[in-house]
């Protein structure tokens, strides 16, 4: 069975909650209730959903956890803050993991085109190497891997200060939600599960076969004719 790891960024329970968008609400409240949407979405497909916190737990214990769930693909939930205002999505992968890039270029693609945010960098790819934002989050998932899956860190949108594009995204978080429910299902080349009963017609059987009406009546018929044709 395929499955997807849905990492929630920051403390959902400690004190390190993130950032705060312009709403006031923590980057892990906000990504956890995501998180939960997206597993609802895709729970009429064939695939198993799990979502990873980080409350009180060290880089290289999630990349274990993760690890052991042996996924097919991970996301993991943030989003951006800056002092001034600053715009666009980047979703972040390391430098040598080609497949991960892909699969970020697939993210920031869905998200530019659905919620109108521009992407930064290499269209929305931010390739990140030692010592750089996010790089332990999934350089341990990367060491600890059972079996290679890609991965990437999801930045959609700079959120603590109040713009058109801050404003649409978070006006709008269930299209966030389906960016991400669509993600998956093109990178797993999902379906959804086929529950319609088989109603295929059984072949009748050759023993106990009712004669319909229709019958009944030629079956008379030949026999009135007969019996006239035996008068003359």
């Amino acid at each position: 069975m395929k499955k997807v790891a849905l990492i929630v960024g920051h403390d959902v329970e400690g004190k390190s909650k993130g950032a705060i968008n312009y709403l006031g609400e923590y980057e892990s409240t906000f990504n956890f209730r995501i998180a939960k949407k997206v597993k609802s979405k895709l729970k009429d497909y064939d695939i198993s959903v799990k979502i990873f916190t980080t409350d009180l737990k060290l880089h290289s214990t999630i990349g274990y956890e993760v690890s052991e769930f042996m996924p097919s693909m991970s996301l993991e939930l943030h989003f951006n803050s800056f002092s001034s205002p600053a715009f666009g999505c980047e979703v972040l992968a390391l430098e040598d993991d080609i497949a991960s890039q892909a699969l970020a270029r697939l993210v920031a693609a869905n998200i530019s085109y659905s919620m109108g945010i521009k992407r930064r960098r290499d269209q929305g790819l931010y390739i990140i190497s030692k010592g750089g934002r996010g790089f332990n989050n999934l350089n341990y998932l990367k060491i600890y891997q059972k079996k290679y899956f890609p991965k990437v860190l999801v930045e959609p949108c700079f959120a603590n200060i109040k713009t058109k594009e801050s404003q649409y995204f978070f006006e709008k978080e269930d299209e966030y939600v389906e960016c991400l429910v669509k993600v998956v299902k093109t990178q797993l080349n999902l379906e959804p599960n086929n529950h319609t009963p088989d109603i295929r017609t059984p072949k009748p059987s050759k023993t106990g076969l009712r004669k319909s009406p229709k019958n009944i009546i030629d079956r008379i018929i030949i026999a009135i004719k007969k019996f006239f044709k035996g008068m003359y």
